[in-house]
């Protein structure tokens, strides 16, 4: 008898799912917030930004992507909210045009150099009624898009002929574009099902909830029309940019240190999600 008794006890206990859903679940939320910090970071445009606020997975992750990306670089570390996947999306740029040692200190640390180039809407660099400002940027951590282009590229020794290579659009990426411009807009419109969860919040009186659901959803659609209207949700490599970077990136001179490889590139078209716009979303 308590053999079968012993017998049954084990049988209950291996079906006992808690535990494996738990697990599940855990799992089902790791999986969810990595996704849902990509998506805010805005490695798939402004549609992106928005599906990703759209669910209650992966808010923690969330509201630490808005905020490192919300942040001025150099205090992104300060507040702990750096990490690999924040570096990968938007990188890690510091100024270089402030005056004193700190300049010197930060030069001297960073793996790359960018200079960035902005001109007025009036025409291209180099005419007579241009407005161009320039700034200069350590880099110590390049996005994946630079990445990939500086890995495209062969390296220059430090003893061997100074090279640069100069990045130049392409024509018929035009086409490309617009077909992605045409099924963001879709995606953002898609996202108007979000009324149907707000509907059934407001019919089972939960008030607050539907709140929150709401503000936050008219928010990120708002910001991700306005990005769209704007062209800030991806690069362009099609046609003439009005902000360019220049990057000198490798093993960087200092006064105790020769400079050793060293890859340069002209003419990047500038990551759209360091304008104000972006930091804002």
């Amino acid at each position: 008898m308590a053999k079968n008794s012993t017998h049954q006890t084990q049988t209950l206990s291996s079906l006992n799912l808690g535990g494996g859903l738990i697990e599940i679940a855990a799992l089902t939320a790791l999986i969810g917030s990595t996704t849902a910090e990509s998506l805010v970071l805005g490695n798939k445009g402004a549609a992106g930004l928005l599906w990703g606020t759209m669910s209650i997975f992966g808010s923690l992750s969330v509201i630490k992507a808005c905020i490192a990306a919300a942040t001025s670089d150099w205090l992104r570390e300060t507040l702990g909210v750096r990490s690999r996947e924040i570096d990968a999306a938007i990188g890690l740029y510091l100024d270089l045009d402030v005056k004193g040692q700190e300049t010197q200190r930060r030069a001297a640390n960073a793996c790359g150099i960018a200079c960035k180039l902005e001109t007025s809407s009036t025409g291209k660099a180099g005419s007579d009624h241009d407005s161009v400002e320039t700034s200069r940027h350590g880099a110590y951590a390049f996005d994946q898009r630079i990445s990939g282009i500086l890995d495209s590229i062969p390296e220059s020794g430090p003893f061997d002929p100074f090279q640069s290579y100069l990045l130049v659009g392409d024509a018929y990426i035009k086409d490309h574009f617009t077909n992605i411009v045409w099924e963001e807009w879709i995606a953002i419109f898609a996202s108007l099902s979000k009324f149907a969860e707000i509907f059934v919040l407001w019919r089972q009186k939960a008030t607050i909830l539907t709140l929150v659901s709401a503000g936050c959803w008219f928010f990120f659609f708002g910001a991700s029309v306005v990005l769209q209207l704007l062209g800030l949700s991806h690069i362009h490599y099609g046609g003439v940019t009005q902000r360019e970077v220049d990057i000198i990136a490798g093993q960087l001179p200092s006064p105790l240190r020769v400079g050793g490889q060293r890859r340069l590139i002209l003419g990047a078209p500038q990551e759209v999600r360091h304008s104000l716009y972006w930091k804002v979303s």
